[in-house]
């Protein structure tokens, strides 16, 4: 199996590979030792150096036959407080200041940091078990409801006695609009499920605007009239702060997790998502284990949707028995 990793980082903790190694692409990261890398993926320094040959530093692509896979790790970039010190970033981020100081060496060459002054650190995605599965058969038993009709359209339809969204392991910001189609509520609920179990990504998952029991008109939005659009949150890093991300607050890798476990559902119309955060989710796929068909297929279903930054629109096709249900 192959695996782009893009600013994949180390972990003390990570799932061993049972009985075979995954091959992986690592992009060796400033301040990284050899043996440290090494060891992160369960195999001898001696091995990987003979497996890359020659010089290995910064920006190279190195080839690992990895026998553990630690957990992906993102970048962030911190601007250093008044009076802060190495140790007290490092704390405040969970990481060694060790650590800290080899991923920042021309600011660990001088007596102290400049306020002001910017830092790199590379934190761990909450998504840590990975590659993901390649179908839906580990999905749990979810009971899917049998009332829900989705009519007309998206942007001006209706629904016919909309289906609540059970309660489960996300928060319903509003309950008055977490109603949808039968098909639309079972995937839903199936799939941030099957979401957790999959990825062992414990942060909130905060399920927005779906439709109202009767679809029609929900204000701000165009769409969500029919009972086949939910909107999410993408899952946050846990250094983020409220409701809303910027992009680096973003688990990208976990949020590949999220929008590959729809699309898997195979009733997946399309997946809105802002242009230029296609290539953060692209490359966290493929530091996932996705491989290039994979890969295509999920992302041949997120399209550019302006204001789609810190959630994704999931729209489901119309279900089989929706004779009045149109795209």
């Amino acid at each position: 199996m192959l695996a782009t990793a893009l600013g994949v980082g180390l972990a003390l903790l990570a799932p061993q590979v049972d009985g075979h190694s995954t091959r992986i692409r690592y992009t060796m990261q400033g301040g990284e030792q050899l043996g440290e890398l090494a060891e992160a993926y369960g195999i001898s320094e001696a091995a990987l150096r003979r497996a890359n040959v020659g010089e290995i530093a910064r920006g190279r692509v190195l080839e690992i036959d990895a026998r553990v896979l630690p957990p992906p790790r993102q970048k962030l970039r911190i601007t250093v407080g008044e009076r802060e010190g190495w140790a007290d970033i490092a704390h405040r981020h969970g990481v060694a200041e060790q650590r800290l100081r080899r991923w920042n060496p021309k600011q660990a060459q001088r007596r102290r940091l400049r306020t002001g002054s910017t830092l790199v650190l590379w934190l761990p995605s909450g998504a840590h078990r990975y590659p993901l599965p390649a179908d839906t058969s580990g999905f749990p038993d979810v009971a899917k409801p049998e009332h829900g009709e989705s009519v007309g359209r998206p942007h001006r339809g209706r629904l016919i006695d909309g289906a609540p969204l059970p309660q489960g392991p996300y928060t319903i910001r509003f309950d008055w609009q977490a109603f949808g189609s039968a098909l639309t509520v079972w995937h839903v609920a199936r799939v941030l499920r099957a979401f957790r179990a999959e990825t062992g990504f414990d942060g909130e998952l905060f399920v927005g605007a779906m439709s109202r029991r009767s679809g029609r008109r929900l204000s701000p939005h165009r769409s969500h009239q029919s009972g086949r659009d939910v909107d999410i949150r993408l899952p946050a890093m846990p250094h983020a702060t409220g409701y809303k991300l910027q992009a680096d607050e973003v688990d990208w890798h976990a949020a590949w997790a999220l929008v590959d476990a729809f699309v898997r559902t195979g009733d997946v119309k399309v997946v809105f998502l802002e242009r230029k955060l296609r290539r953060r989710l692209r490359r966290a796929g493929l530091a996932l284990g996705a491989g290039d068909d994979r890969v295509a297929a999920v992302m041949a279903k997120v399209r550019h949707s302006p204001g789609h930054t810190a959630h994704i629109h999931v729209r489901f096709e119309c279900a089989a028995n929706e004779t009045a249900c149109r795209d």
